[in-house]
């Protein structure tokens, strides 16, 4: 047998939860036990072997549905083989999963996957999540004693964009008229994150509504903890409950969203929504969100028009900002405004000035 390699390679080190860690475990676990059942051997005893092998897997029909894997499940159990590979595996073979573009050619998910959770939190869909939790509808159902959690963790979201892990261990501070969340940041490397935590600062007065909202939440997670009950299990239960109630209750009969189900990150999406929709700035978004890039939130979260303005939306540290980095979508955007003649001083600033001398 092959003895188990450590070996580091490839970017720098990403700092994963405890929830990413196991979920990672899980799917480890489970493509070891298909690989030893197709091949007879172990990864141990077949490192090599590991790569082509996901890929036949990847790319075969399932037995009952007839179906290939979808991209969001081939990049599901990717990045947790990957995340396995780093550090047991030839250097080689991890390098070209990594380089691997076989997820491009597979069909966009299907069911029972992310595709399927909405992603924004519209004020009418919220109104009638909020009337459906909170005036005693499923108030006999199972799980109905998160319903009051579920309602304040989803207007915390929406009023300061937490990843749902992240409010695990925030916390906040009121210093004279400003009230400030402290967020340690669920993804802290150079590539994914902005610094080890972020800031988000509220008015005293123009955001009582968003500071209560905070406060709430943030008083629920600190009872539950103070019971010495894991957050994961708090964030399990509340997340079942509500894919259940927004699917089966509140979006059933919205055509519009065709049985999506509002998860606890569709407040994350909808924050960058209103962000995007209250003028701020790329970089700036960039760094209420905790990311390192600002193509993140251009690409990947709901976008200006899905969004609401905000009186006054929060703001956050200027070292904050510098240190998030203007994204290829920025930069483009930028390259062919100077090309064409006009760029907005926002705009502008993004980029260091040209060389003296050039044109």
């Amino acid at each position: 047998m092959v003895s188990k390699m450590s070996v580091k390679h490839g970017k720098s080190d990403i700092k994963l939860t405890a929830r990413t860690i196991a979920e990672y475990w899980k799917r480890v676990n489970n493509l070891r036990t298909e690989f030893e059942k197709d091949t007879g051997k172990t990864w141990e005893e077949a490192p090599y072997e590991i790569k082509s092998w996901f890929e036949r897997k990847t790319l075969a029909p399932n037995p009952e549905k007839g179906t290939i894997w979808c991209k969001s499940t081939y990049y599901l159990y990717r990045s947790a083989l990957l995340w396995w590979m780093k550090n047991n595996s030839p250097v080689e073979e991890t390098q070209k999963l990594r380089n691997s573009d076989v997820g491009s050619s597979l069909r966009k998910g299907g069911e029972n996957t992310a595709s399927l959770k909405l992603k924004m939190c519209p004020k009418k869909i919220m109104e009638r999540l909020v009337y459906w939790l909170t005036a005693g509808c499923g108030r006999l159902r199972k799980n109905a004693d998160y319903d009051g959690i579920i309602v304040r963790w989803l207007k915390a979201g929406i009023a300061a964009g937490l990843r749902p892990a992240e409010w695990e261990h925030a916390s906040s501070k009121f210093e004279g008229d400003k009230f400030i969340l402290e967020v340690k940041n669920a993804k802290v490397n150079k590539e994914r994150g902005n610094g080890e935590y972020r800031h988000l600062i509220f008015k005293k007065e123009g955001n009582k509504r968003e500071i209560d909202d905070i406060r709430a939440f943030l008083h629920d997670v600190q009872a539950w903890k103070a019971q010495g009950k894991p957050f994961e299990n708090l964030y399990q239960q509340c997340r079942k409950r509500l894919t259940y109630v927004s699917r089966v209750h509140v979006l059933s009969r919205e055509d519009l969203y065709n049985g999506q189900a509002i998860s606890l990150y569709s407040a994350r999406h909808q924050f960058a929504a209103n962000m995007k929709a209250s003028s701020k700035s790329d970089r700036q978004i960039a760094a209420l969100m905790g990311h390192a890039s600002t193509d993140t939130a251009i690409t990947k979260y709901a976008k200006r028009e899905n969004g609401y303005r905000c009186a006054n939306p929060p703001k956050t540290p200027i070292e904050e900002i510098n240190s998030t980095r203007p994204g290829i979508h920025v930069k483009k955007a930028i390259e062919w405004r100077r090309k064409h003649g006009g760029i907005s001083q926002r705009a502008a600033s993004l980029l260091p000035p040209p060389e003296a001398g050039g044109k």
